[in-house]
């Protein structure tokens, strides 16, 4: 475990530009960062209470408004919060939020990072439109989605700022500013951005190579099956990645890509996040035979399959309501070879010590994530779910090699000891041969005549 801990904090460094980011929460509508210093510090989250009004697209440039029923914590999605009358916000809907930041009198040109808005949206800045994504509607006719993040450069003329977004949401579960808005100094923002971008990137190339790497592996040697699991999950999780990653290939893609519209995307997303439980339980019953029933790994492969169907032949306004029902499958997979690596650890089975490590981050970043979407949260506003698959598969990754290292050092061994018997049998085959040259030898030489004389008997001598 000792030689895994520098392999995490590399790692961790990945979710640097999440700590990073300041902290100051709003308040009724209302965020004070007149003391703030934009030259020196990291751009700022907008997080806290934004004025919230529910059913109504609130024209920007019409002022003054009329006090808001509600406010609503961001990020988070609306329907995980009640409203007045104790009952929650429904998934689908519209709305408007609003923000007014008090800014510093001395300040640089300020940046906005909008970050993914799993919905319609517009974004005003003072009363300038900065970001028209999807196409909003009060209905479900006339109404389409478009999910990329975006930094755009904003003129505060004055000392306050007023944040109006108008978001309307028909077709996916998550509902609302789900993810942290930025303020910073505009260079500031875009650097984080391309930093993140980068980042993301260069996992994204590891996940490829990894996966195509073990594939190859497989390939020349049929029969270690561990590493067609590990390299198709490896790709799955850069394909998820693609259609749904913060890196420059999604925002082009989404842009310019006609055919990567919302089914498709959200489609292959789902369908290669919930191949991972199968996948899974046949990775380790490839490492450990004897700890995963066959039949539950049959079951579950099933059940995954025609889940997938269901989402291919069906569209995302009918399918999104039930993906958290069939999180009642996709869990116990997951608790499931948990407890598969629990008890081939109580065994002391190879390396599964480091695959325990590896589940358990899966684990906890799950719960995190899965908490965060209904408002509970466990490590404030961090998605760690990314983070968590970096370093589940680079622990995996470890133990691959350390499997290989030990085949080829039992080979190497072999190899040692067969030659050594060799040797051994050699040297006695020698010695016997030298015997039996010996031996052959003597029973060659001609034996000696006898030179015995002849003479007569004394009995026979007196008859003369």
């Amino acid at each position: 475990m000792k030689k895994i801990w520098p392999l995490l904090c590399l790692l961790s460094l990945g979710a640097c530009r999440w700590m990073s980011q300041a902290r100051l929460d709003a308040q009724k509508g209302f965020l004070s960062v007149q003391t703030y210093d934009f030259y020196q510090n990291a751009p700022i989250s907008l997080n806290g209470d934004w004025a919230f009004y529910w059913e109504a697209f609130r024209d920007p440039n019409q002022l003054p408004w009329p006090d808001p029923p509600y406010y609503m914590p961001v990020p988070a999605s609306w329907n995980t919060r009640k409203m007045p009358n104790g009952r929650y916000f429904p998934h689908y809907g519209y709305a408007t939020y609003r923000l007014r930041v008090l800014l510093p009198p001395k300040r640089p040109p300020l940046g906005l990072y909008i970050p993914k808005i799993w919905s319609a949206s517009k974004v005003w800045v003072n009363g300038q439109l900065i970001s028209s994504l999807g196409d909003l509607s009060n209905r479900f006719e006339g109404y389409r989605n478009q999910i990329v993040e975006k930094v755009e450069p904003i003129e505060a003329k004055s000392d306050t700022l007023d944040l109006v977004v108008q978001v309307a949401n028909f077709d996916i579960f998550v509902a609302g500013l789900a993810q942290e808005f930025r303020l910073g100094a505009f260079q500031k923002v875009r650097e984080n951005t391309a930093l993140a971008y980068s980042w993301t990137l260069m996992w994204l190339g590891a996940l490829f190579l990894m996966g195509l790497y073990h594939l190859v592996l497989f390939a020349f040697r049929r029969k270690q099956v561990s590493t067609l699991f590990f390299g198709s999950i490896c790709l799955l999780i850069g394909v998820r990645q693609v259609v749904f990653g913060d890196h420059y290939l999604y925002e082009y893609l989404k842009l310019h890509a006609g055919w990567l519209d919302f089914k498709w995307q959200s489609s292959i997303y789902y369908i290669t996040t919930f191949a991972l439980g199968p996948l899974g339980l046949a990775y380790i019953r490839s490492l450990y035979p004897p700890k995963i029933n066959f039949w539950v790994l049959r079951i579950a492969t099933g059940l995954t399959t025609l889940y997938a169907l269901f989402i291919l032949l069906t569209p995302p306004r009918v399918y999104m309501p039930t993906i958290t029902v069939f999180n009642a499958v996709f869990v116990p997979m997951i608790l499931y070879m948990l407890v598969a690596i629990v008890r081939a650890a109580l065994k002391k089975r190879n390396e599964t010590g480091l695959l325990m490590t590896g589940i358990m981050v899966l684990v906890v970043a799950g719960l995190n994530d899965i908490f965060h979407q209904i408002g509970w949260e466990l490590f404030g506003y961090l998605e760690l779910l990314p983070l968590a698959f970096a370093i589940f598969l680079s622990i995996q990754f470890v133990v691959l090699a350390k499997r290989f290292s030990r085949a080829f050092r039992e080979v190497e061994d072999l190899s040692a000891n067969l030659e050594r018997k060799v040797e051994e049998r050699t040297a006695e085959l020698n010695r016997k041969k030298k015997r039996w040259n010996k031996r052959a030898k003597s029973w060659s030489e001609p034996t000696p005549k006898s030179t015995t004389v002849w003479s007569m008997p004394a009995a026979s001598k007196n008859l003369f």
